[in-house]
């Protein structure tokens, strides 16, 4: 296989209505950082700062659903590195990456949500909080990505779409937006990968026409907890043939009831009728 593609056209992309993002990520209250590569196995591979996160459970935290199919994935790591998935002639610095593993294919199935980074003097911005636990070690107090997903306006949030296996045989679902509200200052020293960085692979992007949408409470039984247009179709299906089956079986309940019901009318008028014309007989008989 050849390495993964980051760099698209705006003819490399088309809408697709059918794709969603949901999202719910757990408390990260201590990270460990080391010099290493994105996941994906590739004759080049992409050179990155890792994450390793402590805190987060084994819920269900990203949902990617598209053309009737939802992927469920849980937290994994993050990564921050300098090449990442982009529209062509756009001027790039740096992008953090969250990755989870499949609920149905933990080895060989992942997702890596792509957020693009610029530098800033502004010590007030959303991942300063993180930066400074990089670079002096220091506890996290309450830090969740669900803050770091843009999800405000379609027009600059909206997020884009393609798969790509790697040479191991691992499907990735590769998600990345244009814009996010995350910034970083020069302090921050991100490993940088070689220039002329490219890919071979032709992979179509497809575009949502929705907002990310964070979840409050997406755990194991997210059947119950998900936005309905990530809910897996085979869930959906398995409730309406559940819907048609008591329907059924109440349908079939009824039709006997009202059976019994005409039987025993219809035995009573015989009844009536014979016991009337008895009568009617009786005195005609005495006379």
């Amino acid at each position: 296989m050849t390495n993964v593609p980051v760099e698209f056209r705006t003819f490399d992309i088309v809408n697709n209505d059918t794709l969603h993002l949901s999202y719910a990520f757990d408390v990260v209250n201590r990270i460990e950082v080391t010099t290493s590569s994105l996941p994906i196995k590739q004759d080049v591979p992409l050179t990155a700062l890792q994450l390793n996160l402590s805190g987060k459970t084994a819920n269900p935290n990203i949902s990617v659903a598209i053309d009737g199919k939802t992927h469920l994935f849980t937290l994994n790591t993050a990564y921050i590195t300098d090449i990442y998935p982009h529209l062509k002639d756009t001027v790039t610095d740096a992008a953090f990456v969250i990755e989870g593993y499949s609920i149905e294919n933990v080895t060989k199935e992942r997702v890596l949500l792509f957020l693009p980074m610029t530098k800033t003097a502004d010590t007030t911005n959303v991942f300063y909080p993180l930066e400074q636990a990089i670079l002096n070690k220091n506890p996290l107090k309450g830090v969740t990505f669900n803050d770091y997903i843009p999800n405000t306006k379609l027009e600059r949030d909206y997020y884009t779409y393609y798969h790509h296996t790697d040479n191991d045989g691992t499907l990735y679902h590769i998600l990345y937006f244009q814009k996010s509200p995350l910034q970083y200052t020069v302090a921050l020293k991100i490993p940088e990968n070689k220039k002329g960085y490219t890919s071979t692979y032709k992979a179509t992007n497809y575009k949502t026409t929705t907002l990310a949408k964070l979840h409050d409470n997406m755990t194991t039984q997210f059947e119950d907890n998900i936005y309905i247009d990530c809910v897996p179709i085979e869930l959906e299906n398995q409730k309406v043939e559940k819907y048609m089956k008591t329907n059924q079986d109440l349908g079939k309940y009824l039709n006997e009831i009202i059976m019994y019901v005409v039987y025993i009318v219809i035995l009573t008028l015989v009844v009536y009728g014979i016991y009337t014309v008895q009568q009617y007989i009786s005195p005609s008989v005495k006379t």
